[in-house]
């Protein structure tokens, strides 16, 4: 309905203003910016904002989570994703292969880990048995 509105008062404008709408290099009066279709987001913009989406929503479940930051980039030795734990960090690399919600949902662990007493000991058997005591909803 908003277009067809925006529609007739272009064909309105039109009418009334002549030529002058035509030589007018103003866009944003003829096309409201809500009614002009919006290009698809590149993979890497989309991804970026996928994951930090789903690590909002993993912090609000895991406060151990709070000040961890992930990016979108290349990985060391191509490895889907990499938790830099010490740094609060998470970078899932660009030629992912597995969708970002699931490797966050893994990679947390790493760095809820080494939150939990300073040391790595858990590898890669994560999340562990007692997640739930790290969850704000236990």
């Amino acid at each position: 309905m908003r277009i067809l509105h925006a529609l007739t008062f272009v064909a309105l404008l039109g009418t009334l203003s002549g030529a002058t709408l035509a030589a007018s290099p103003a866009r944003s009066a003829a096309f409201p910016e809500d009614v002009t279709p919006k290009a698809p987001l590149p993979p890497a913009t989309r991804d970026a904002r996928d994951a930090e989406a789903a690590l909002d929503r993993l912090k609000s479940e895991y406060p151990l989570l709070s000040g961890v930051r992930v990016r979108i980039g290349s990985t060391p030795r191509g490895e889907e994703a990499v938790a830099y734990y010490a740094r609060d960090e998470i970078l899932i690399d660009s030629g992912h292969t597995v969708d970002v919600e699931t490797i966050l949902e893994h990679e947390i662990w790493h760095i809820i880990d080494w939150r939990d007493n300073g040391r790595i000991d858990w590898g890669e058997y994560v999340p562990p048995a007692n997640h739930m005591d790290f969850s704000s909803r236990s």
